[in-house]
């Protein structure tokens, strides 16, 4: 959880559930590093497909009309388009000069409260129900605390460094594009 300061590749890492795994599964490479092989660890958000996934649960919680913040809405929220995280890897398979750590995220993260709304007004629902932090922590402990109700402004800074061009690079683009909703 870094507040609103944006970070990228080069910033520390955090603390907490999430960053330990992320530093445990890169050290696992270190062996293949270290014998001269191109290691590239793709760091993914949230990834938005309308078929499922977190993306999914969300719609059908907007669509009965019970979407809005989680907690204070303020914690960061990076995320990609499906489209543009497959382009990500197959970009950073073919590009000799990517890698270690690489953002596999769309370079406008936005707040919680940013998100739902927009969500909301491209499924044309309300964004009334807040999701008070109490209850996420009652119902999901830590794991809840840890994915929900932290996070972070994430920027893309050495995919966009290495020429990589997002399909999706605003939300409202990218979730129209997902349900179909082109017509604004």
């Amino acid at each position: 959880d870094r507040g609103s300061r944006e970070v990228d590749e080069r910033s520390d890492r955090g603390n907490g559930f999430l960053s330990d795994v992320c530093a445990d599964w890169e050290r696992s490479t270190e062996e293949a590093e270290a014998a001269g092989v191109r290691v590239v660890h793709l760091r993914i958000g949230l990834v938005l497909s309308a078929r499922g996934g977190a993306l999914g649960t969300l719609a059908r919680i907007f669509r009965l009309g019970l979407g809005g913040r989680v907690g204070s809405g303020r914690q960061g929220m990076s995320w990609i388009a499906v489209d543009d995280l497959i382009a990500a890897v197959l970009f950073s398979i073919v590009t000799p000069s990517v890698f270690g750590a690489v953002n596999g995220v769309a370079p406008e993260a936005c707040s919680n409260r940013d998100f739902g709304r927009t969500l909301a007004r491209v499924l044309r629902r309300p964004f009334l129900c807040p999701a008070p932090a109490p209850a996420i922590r009652l119902v999901l402990g830590e794991l809840g605390d840890q994915l929900l109700l932290r996070g972070a402004f994430v920027k893309p800074t050495k995919l966009l460094d290495h020429g990589f061009r997002f399909a999706f690079p605003s939300l409202e683009r990218a979730l129209r594009f997902q349900f179909g909703r082109v017509d604004g």
